[in-house]
């Protein structure tokens, strides 16, 4: 009977060992996902702000086309009334 007691508490014995190794595989595996997960956050915001950097940049460069598109027709009116003035004079 103490054969099968030795062998059973050495069977649960490696069991709870099994268990606590696999709970530590566990965790660390946790605590590594959580990593790529803030690595990422920190990634993915710094694309972010780099997105708005960019999105500023084309707003500024559509905004001073139009500007220069603006004086061109501003221009070009002035022509015309300097035309008109030179037909009517």
């Amino acid at each position: 009977m103490s054969n099968s007691v030795d062998a059973f508490t050495s069977r649960s014995v490696s069991v709870a060992l099994d268990n606590a190794v696999e709970k530590k595989n566990l965790i660390q595996e946790q605590q590594m996902q959580q990593q790529r997960i803030s690595k990422l956050r920190e990634m993915q915001n710094g694309l972010t702000q780099q997105h708005s950097e960019q999105q500023y940049q084309l707003d500024l460069v559509n905004l001073e086309q139009k500007n220069r598109q603006l004086q061109f027709e501003l221009e070009l009116e002035k022509m015309k009334v300097q035309s008109c003035k030179i037909k009517y004079a």
